[in-house]
């Protein structure tokens, strides 16, 4: 038999490919897979999901590596402290004056305040005692409150003139804190962790590595342990007493603040929620937390989050990987892959716990292969139909 002149021409001119039309399907089906997963992914549901596994990791970091917080340390102030010095809450102005003269002759690096004063106090010679304690030294930061009610914030400064930060960190939907913001949307303004490290690195500029001073910006707390089990602790009742500051405090960031049940809200952290059953059940204090944020900062072992753009660009890519596998080889194949690749997101996650480094999403990729895998096993088996449909139809 042959051909044509017209059958020839028109194969010439209308050539058909069918390993190229299958890859550019493919191609095109895979990216709306992913575009798809990426949506999904973005979902709050699927965020508050990703916070709770996120608390797992958190609890498995802490069982994998101890936090050295050999440098820092709180000064509590608790019952005893008031009983034994026969105080009553709130404490006036000139014991905490007299609480920063021995922190600062038993040599501490920087002190910290993280209760407010800016409210006025009715005896100005409590007042002059705290001002000769703070003002005209570079080695006391007092906390500001930030009012988040109004838009933009409100700052309130600490009625005396010395360094101060703001001790406001917002929760999660769910009311959990996992991450703090150096600095805030609308007002100028500095966290108290970082004013109270610049004065212990006696850098006005200090910013830690990978951090930017950028308003808004949220990084995760790299929380040091449960509430209570994270810093060494020494309370204020002793170092009125003056005896033996030395040993404890020298060198060291310290940081003075209340630890009464009704003295300050408790914020819950990750180690208030249930992971594997246990729970520590309690929230943890304001002081306890701005260390936790010290800590963060000053730490090398800190965990960067990844940003929106970048967690879209990482849970994408893998979906669109995935699909084309799964969609271009034999499905026992593609089904050890998928499961390669879920391997791999918890062996990552796993070796950044004990390295430190970004923190990747975990729930989100495990999602994307099985999503991709499973659009993809669809797409075949709607092609399958397909061609037996259009094979039943042609020979009719």
């Amino acid at each position: 038999m042959y051909l044509t002149v017209g059958e020839n021409s028109a194969d010439q001119t209308h050539p058909r490919d069918p390993l190229l039309r299958t890859l550019v399907v493919r191609f095109v089906v895979g990216l709306a897979v992913s575009l798809l997963v990426v949506a999904v992914c973005s979902l709050p549901v699927v965020r508050t999901f990703e916070d709770r596994v996120l608390d797992v990791r958190i609890h498995l970091w802490r069982e994998l590596v101890e936090p050295d917080t050999r440098n820092f340390l709180i000064v509590t102030i608790d019952n005893r402290s008031l009983a034994s010095a026969g105080l009553t809450w709130p404490l006036p102005p000139d014991v905490y004056a007299r609480a920063i003269l021995a922190l600062r002759e038993a040599g501490a690096r920087a002190i910290g305040v993280t209760v407010p004063f800016d409210t006025p106090e009715p005896d100005a010679g409590h007042d002059a005692m705290l001002a000769q304690a703070v003002n005209g030294v570079s080695d006391v930061v007092l906390a500001s409150r930030l009012d988040c009610s109004h838009i933009p914030p409100v700052l309130h400064l600490p009625r005396l003139r010395c360094a101060s930060g703001y001790c406001h960190v917002a929760a999660d939907s769910d009311g959990v804190v996992r991450q703090f913001s150096i600095a805030p949307d609308g007002v100028e303004a500095t966290c108290f962790p970082l004013a109270l490290l610049r004065l212990a690195f006696h850098s006005p500029q200090f910013v830690p590595q990978g951090y930017l001073d950028a308003p808004g910006t949220r990084f995760p707390i790299t929380w040091a342990g449960a509430p209570g089990q994270t810093f060494p602790e020494i309370s204020l009742a002793r170092v009125l007493s003056g005896k033996g500051l030395a040993k404890e405090v020298k060198g060291r960031v310290v940081l003075l603040g209340s630890t009464l049940a009704g003295s300050a809200g408790r914020v819950r952290t990750p180690f208030s929620t249930t992971v594997w059953g246990r729970s520590t059940g309690t929230g943890m204090t304001r002081v306890e937390l701005m260390a936790n944020i010290v800590y963060t900062l000053a730490s090398q072992d800190s965990l960067q989050r990844l940003t929106a753009p970048q967690t879209a660009l990482f849970v994408g890519g893998i979906a669109f990987v995935t699909f084309v596998i799964a969609a271009s080889f034999h499905p026992l194949f593609s089904a050890v892959v998928c499961l390669f690749l879920i391997a791999m997101t918890f062996l990552e996650t796993f070796g950044q716990m004990v390295l430190g480094g970004h923190l990747y999403p975990l729930f989100a990729p495990c999602f994307a292969v099985v999503a991709a895998w499973g659009a993809a096993g669809a797409w075949r088996f709607g092609a399958w139909v397909w061609k037996l449909a259009t094979r039943g139809f042609r020979r009719r």
